[in-house]
């Protein structure tokens, strides 16, 4: 199974947020024997902005031991522009 982004999207299972009509308050989707959750919250808005956090909950479903080496995340606004963050582990770190 492919893991780009939009494959990704498309094969997700989420729930649309109240007043967001194509905004998902959550996807998931397990891809080899990982189970990713991903969760939004709006967090109001502040200095002309709107503020947003994300919740990623990564499960393994599988036998294998796995560790999470880097991070690719997309971000498409209402306009169309996209945003991303690459780096190494979660929050930039990776166990030893």
């Amino acid at each position: 199974r492919s893991s780009q982004p939009d494959l990704v999207r498309q094969a997700t299972v989420g729930e649309v947020c109240d007043g967001a009509a194509e905004i998902p308050c959550y996807s998931s989707i397990t891809t080899n024997e990982i189970r990713i959750f991903a969760q939004s919250h709006y967090k109001g808005f502040q200095r002309g902005i709107h503020w947003w956090a994300y919740e990623i909950e990564f499960k393994n479903v599988g036998e294998r031991h796995v560790q999470l080496l880097t991070r690719h995340w997309v971000f498409v606004d209402a306009n169309g522009k996209t945003a991303e963050v690459k780096g190494p582990g979660a929050s930039g770190r990776t166990l030893k």
